[in-house]
């Protein structure tokens, strides 16, 4: 992504509702994943493409947690938030094999990364092999490529995903799904309406980030509306949505 894409969303992913409502979601199903503790013991959880470590940070009470990223300015701002187990990720070179933490994981994390990846696969076969046994990955990935948007552009997107490609993809990369689901699913037809409608009169608005400040209420209120999707995602599946997000172990 852009540097400046890093600068805003460091600005606004503690409050904007968006990334609230997203990591609220995801923060769930994180907590059901992981093992009861002992005491003085923590799972190992690592997120690929840790951005400025907003959700790291969440995780860091009841993990050890390790984040890898290939932006300088991204993990500048991971520091600043305390976080310490930090490698940079070589952006034009191959994932290599090996794990440059030494230590495997209960848990890996890529949120919202498998859009950015030129080769998602060869990547997902190299983090297979860092989980522990029993291990497992979590993975959100924008939705529907009928829905590609400024956002995709500015944010360097290479594809955007169904539930059944993302499936195929981690079938080939050595996954087996346990959990697969679509999310933002009461707002999705706002979304889609206002992505038409920029398409039809605002063709420019589809070079440029949907990331902008919104009135406290207005933000306040659709932070309630994503978010109150944790309810239901307790007990179903939702049928469509902005994103996927799937729950993986090694096949």
């Amino acid at each position: 992504m852009k540097d400046d894409i890093y600068d805003l969303a460091f600005q606004q992913e503690e409050a904007y509702w968006w990334y609230v409502a997203r990591r609220r979601i995801l923060l769930d199903c994180v907590r059901a994943l992981l093992p009861k503790q002992s005491a003085g013991s923590k799972s190992d959880i690592l997120e690929y493409g840790c951005g400025t470590g907003c959700t790291l940070s969440s995780l860091s009470g009841c993990a050890d947690v390790y984040g890898m990223d290939a932006s300088p300015k991204a993990l500048d701002y991971c520091r600043k938030r305390g976080l310490t187990r930090l490698h940079r990720i070589d952006a034009q070179q191959p994932l290599p094999e090996a794990n440059p933490f030494h230590a495997s994981f209960d848990l890996i994390l890529l949120l919202d990364v498998l859009e950015h990846l030129d080769d998602e696969i060869a990547v997902l076969q190299i983090l297979r092999a860092w989980l522990k046994p029993g291990g497992s990955l979590i993975v959100s990935v924008p939705a529907f490529p009928c829905l590609w948007s400024g956002e995709d552009v500015v944010s360097h997107h290479r594809r955007r995903y169904t539930k059944k490609s993302l499936r195929r993809t981690l079938r080939r990369a050595g996954f087996h799904t346990v959990r697969e689901t679509y999310f933002n699913f009461f707002l999705f037809p706002l979304q889609a309406s206002a992505i038409l409608a920029n398409r039809l009169f605002r063709p420019h608005a589809l070079t440029q980030s949907n990331l902008k400040p919104l009135p406290l209420r207005l933000n306040s209120l659709l932070t309630w509306i994503m978010s109150s999707e944790r309810c239901a995602l307790k007990f179903v599946n939702l049928p469509a949505g902005g994103s996927v997000l799937s729950i993986a172990k090694p096949s």
